[in-house]
Parts: C-alpha cells; sequence; structure tokens
C-alpha cells in the first residue's frame, strides 16, 4: 500500500529541507559576533554594520532570519534586541555555545556532510578526502581550528559535566583517569565534586597545555597530573578509575578494542570504566522520540569513521575487550549521553 502524502506531510518535508540554512545562519551568527554587539544595548543593523564590518542593507537582510530565528527581536525601527537563545551565542560568558555552533556548523562539518551520499555508498568517512588528512593530525596542523573545536568541545562539557559526573559513582575511589580529556573540564568536574581524588588526563600536547591552565586556574594543579601521549600506546597503571568521554564513538569497533584492550591491561581487578557516549536506542519509537544519537551515529560515519552504538553493540565490544558490562546509565541532566559502566572480566 502506497502512503498518500498530506500538506502537512510537505510542509514537514520542507522544513527538513531548509535545515541547513538554519545552521549556517546561527553559524555566521556566531561567528560574526552579532550577540557580543547587542549584549549592551539594542541596536539598528546600520549601526552594527561599521562595527561588525557588514554591508548595512544586507545585515538587516539577516538580521530578519535571525529574529524568524529567534536569535534577536525586532523592537521597531529597524532596532534588534539580543534574545536569550541569541545570548548562548555570546563569547567569554556562562554558558555558551558560540563554539560549539562554530565548529559543529563549521567548514569541516559542511564539508564531510556534503558528502554524505559517498560515506553511505562506501561505508568510510568522508572528511579525511575533502581536508586531505583524517580530522585529528588536520587539526594539530591548524591550530586556529584546533583551538575551536577544542573550546567546543569544553563548552559541551560545560553544560553537560554535572549530570555526567553526578551519574559516575565515584564512592571511595581515590584516583581517576581521564582519556582523551581535551582542556581538563571534565577533569577539574570530577575533582570538585570529589574532595579526596586525584587525577591524571591524556591527552596530546596541544590538549595538554590548555588543561594546564583549566587546572590552574581551577586550583587543581596540586591535585592532577597531566601527560601528552597517546592512549592507543599505553595510559597510567592501577588506578580506580578510568574515563572514556565522546572518545570510543570517534573510532570503529577494530580500533575502540585496541584501545579499551591498552585500557583493560592497565587497570587492576577492581578498577572500573566509565565511557560516556549516546547509546541508540534498539526500537525505532526511541530514534525518533530522541534522534540526537541516530543523528550523531551518522556525524561519526562522515567524519571519523566511527559510531554510534545499542547497549547490545557496546556489551559485545566490552565483552571482546576484556571487560564485563555492568550498566547503562541515562544522564537526565546531559541530554543525549549515557554512562555506560564495566568492570574487567575475571
Amino acid at each position: 500500500m502506497n502512503p498518500i502524502p498530506t500538506d502537512d506531510d510537505k510542509t514537514f518535508v520542507f522544513d527538513l529541507l531548509y535545515g541547513f540554512y538554519r545552521s549556517q545562519a546561527l553559524q555566521t551568527f556566531a561567528t560574526l559576533g552579532v550577540a557580543d554587539e547587542l549584549a549592551a544595548r539594542p541596536r539598528t543593523a546600520h549601526d552594527l554594520a561599521a562595527d561588525l564590518d557588514c554591508d548595512g542593507p544586507t545585515l538587516y537582510r539577516f538580521l530578519r532570519l535571525c529574529t524568524a530565528l529567534r536569535l534577536v527581536d525586532s523592537i521597531g525601527d529597524g532596532t534588534f534586541a539580543l534574545t536569550g537563545a541569541g545570548a548562548l551565542l555570546r563569547s567569554g560568558t556562562d554558558p555558551t555555545m558560540r563554539t560549539v555552533v562554530r565548529f559543529w556548523a563549521g567548514d569541516e562539518q559542511w564539508r564531510a556532510w556534503g558528502a554524505l551520499e559517498d560515506a553511505i555508498r562506501s561505508g568510510e568517512p568522508t572528511l579525511e578526502d575533502a581536508l586531505g588528512a583524517p580530522i585529528f593530525p588536520w587539526l594539530a596542523e591548524h591550530p586556529e581550528r584546533g583551538r575551536v573545536f577544542s573550546e567546543a568541545m569544553a563548552e559541551r562539557a560545560r553544560m553537560d559535566h554535572p549530570g555526567i559526573v553526578e551519574a559516575c559513582d565515584l564512592s571511595g575511589m581515590r584516583t581517576i583517569v581521564d582519556l582523551g580529556g581535551g582542556n581538563g573540564t571534565l577533569l577539574t568536574a570530577f575533582l570538585k565534586a570529589n574532595p579526596g581524588l586525584s587525577g591524571e588526563l591524556v591527552d596530546t600536547p596541544a590538549n595538554v597545555a590548555l588543561a594546564e591552565t583549566v587546572l590552574s586556574e581551577a586550583g587543581l594543579s596540586d591535585r592532577a597530573r597531566l601527560i601528552a601521549g597517546d592512549f592507543f600506546d599505553s595510559v597510567p597503571r592501577d588506578r580506580d578509575a578510568y574515563v572514556l568521554k565522546s572518545v570510543i564513538h570517534d573510532w570503529n569497533d577494530e580500533q575502540s578494542e585496541r584501545a579499551l584492550k591498552v585500557c583493560r591491561d592497565a587497570m587492576r581487578a577492581d578498577s572500573v570504566l566509565y565511557i560516556v557516549d549516546p547509546v541508540i536506542p534498539d526500537e525505532p519509537e526511541g530514534w525518533i522520540a530522541s534522534p540526537r544519537a541516530v543523528l550523531s551515529d551518522l556525524n561519526m560515519l562522515v567524519v571519523t569513521g566511527g559510531t554510534e552504538r545499542t547497549a547490545g553493540e557496546f556489551e559485545a565490544l566490552l565483552r571482546a575487550s576484556g571487560f564485563t558490562l555492568d550498566s547503562i546509565r541515562e544522564c537526565p541532566r546531559a541530554p543525549g549521553f549515557s554512562v555506560v559502566t564495566a568492570c574487567p572480566a575475571g
């Protein structure tokens, strides 16, 4: 039986079609710094144009769209004021999503998703061909975009880490290792929430340098050790807890198993592993009700060749890597994330 499209179906498809218009408008709003300029007071497009180095009439047209997107309000006489949503795109504030938007709607993601058809046909990531190198080495060679990526991950962490810390039971633990911990934002949250805890972070030299600043500003340098290294090669041994947040989903099963086995070999029998990633629901109702995980799954495909996983896929991956799955716990205060807890297999 062939379904007969309704007018509502047509409207729905048009809304899907125009989605990339919205994301690019959001990215442009963030990159131009419109929110910073409007933070002090409402202004006209003509006034803003001089400070933003934009064409006045064209900026007015753009702000009309931003009004429709609820980033600004039009309050009469050509004047625009910042909304709460728009205020999330200011710089240097808490909370802020400015660099989250600048990276996830930026050129790298744009080019990767532009070749989604190729990825679906081949099963391979597309961004490496577009950039000429895998994403993480490319970011290391392009420090400005690498900085935007690190800041975007830190912004996301600041929004999510209270819920993640809450979902990881560290009671009775004295040591924790954050593998691929970026600029140290999550490790900082763990240490603040657990005064008896000391921590270590393993990441690239560039991220370790950033983490040194973050932990120092938080007054936690004496409780943290920063290691420039590769967790595919080695990790600190005999610690109580090991955390991999937004790491395992970057890699396919073979690569993930290799990283997890390195971790397993370093752990004691009573150590605990926490993997913090989206978990794809098993049923179609879950894909529809909360599409973030399945969207992220395709993003992992085109950008890194990685994947989001179902509970069953996590269990199989962990078993192959020498672990026993203990639990999977959603993070209500960090929507889209779950904490997968595992222990070394006996």
